[in-house]
């Protein structure tokens, strides 16, 4: 099993916002639809779970997650998306609104002899949304875009085989986008740049 940090070691983030407010929960999973959507198509996630994480108005994050299926055959649509969120709402919180929406499944990955393995959460996509404000978030947590394994030993191949397509795919998400990409707060594995971890 590929050992994974229980927070990513690195992120990027694409920023929508707006000054009318006017910005909506389709909104949202169009923008997190089109990431994941990227990420699925260099191999790292085809998205299996929604995990909405919900607010209640005036008080901030509520403490409850809405963990919700995805059937991969059915190729599920942005409006989709938008459809299944609200089912997942809390019963005793008829006011709540989702603060947070992830989409997470297994990917590829590749070992140092070429083979291709499977991990879960290998890139997970995030969104976080407000009315004036959007955020599309990619998160990692496994060693592998990393130039040493977490116990400080250098893997070349395995990096070179899969840092790159780390790469293309936060490069596609800022094209399909059309935003620039900005990296994350370095964290103890590393410091994240542009399209990758240094």
């Amino acid at each position: 099993m590929l050992p994974a940090a229980p927070a990513p070691i690195a992120s990027w983030s694409w920023e929508v916002s707006s000054d009318t407010d006017d910005l909506t929960l389709a909104d949202a999973c169009d923008r997190l639809h089109t990431a994941a959507d990227v990420l699925a198509g260099e191999g790292l996630c085809a998205p299996r779970t929604l995990r909405v994480s919900w607010l209640r108005p005036g008080e901030g994050y509520s403490g409850f997650a809405s963990l919700m299926d995805l059937d991969p055959a059915a190729g599920a649509t942005a409006a989709d998306l938008a459809e299944r969120v609200p089912v997942g709402r809390p019963a005793g919180l008829p006011d709540a609104e989702p603060q947070a929406l992830t989409l997470a499944g297994p990917g590829t990955w590749i070992d140092a002899a070429g083979e291709e393995r499977r991990a879960h959460g290998l890139a997970e996509a995030t969104v976080y949304l407000a009315p004036w404000f959007l955020e599309v978030t990619v998160g990692v947590r496994h060693d592998v875009w990393l130039r040493a394994d977490f116990a400080g030993r250098p893997h070349p191949q395995v990096y070179r085989r899969n840092a790159p397509r780390l790469a293309a795919a936060l490069e596609g998400i800022e094209k399909a986008l059309g935003l620039e990409t900005s990296p994350g707060e370095p964290t103890p594995h590393g410091v994240p740049d542009r399209y990758g971890i240094s």
